[in-house]
């Protein structure tokens, strides 16, 4: 992203919501987040085509946010869990995608932002179950890929070589 409009992301949100937005104290960038989580979670179906956009803003824009607020970082790390399902990360192409830019945030927060984002980090450490079950989803798919991949011998057995009869 153009880094000066990133860094002018940081500058006092302080006029009023013009939308059903939850009341905050924070900067453009936590309206762009809260924004962009009523967007994705409270939008129109039609409106999935743009989560792909809507990520990446949310990524591009990470290493450059000096400070969340708590909405903000808690509506972040929300959009992560809900990504971060089973269910849906069987049934949607796009989730495993999106759980990707997500944790391009996490890490850009981590490690730009750390001492100014309290709210953030707390949020992440609060989803350390959600890390846990992707770990192991993670795990059993690989170990699924390794027996899928394990050679069978000619006539479905396994071993070696094939038994003359």
């Amino acid at each position: 992203g153009e880094r000066n409009f990133c860094v002018n992301l940081n500058a006092a949100y302080t006029r009023k919501l013009p939308v059903d937005l939850p009341p905050f104290t924070g900067n453009h960038a936590d309206l762009l987040y809260i924004v962009i989580h009523k967007l994705i979670t409270d939008g129109p179906g039609k409106l999935d085509t743009l989560y792909d956009i809507f990520l990446t803003t949310m990524s591009n824009v990470s290493p450059y946010i000096k400070t969340f607020c708590m909405p903000a970082a808690l509506r972040a790390t929300n959009l992560f869990e809900s990504f971060a399902t089973r269910r849906r990360l069987l049934n949607n192409q796009h989730y495993p995608r999106y759980m990707l830019f997500l944790l391009e945030v996490f890490n850009n927060v981590i490690q730009y932002q750390y001492e100014g984002n309290p709210h953030f980090i707390y949020q992440i450490l609060r989803r350390k179950k959600v890390f846990a079950e992707l770990k192991e989803m993670a795990e059993r798919g690989q170990s699924k890929d390794k027996t899928d991949d394990a050679p069978t011998a000619p006539g479905g057995g396994e071993g070696g070589q094939a038994k003359d009869k």
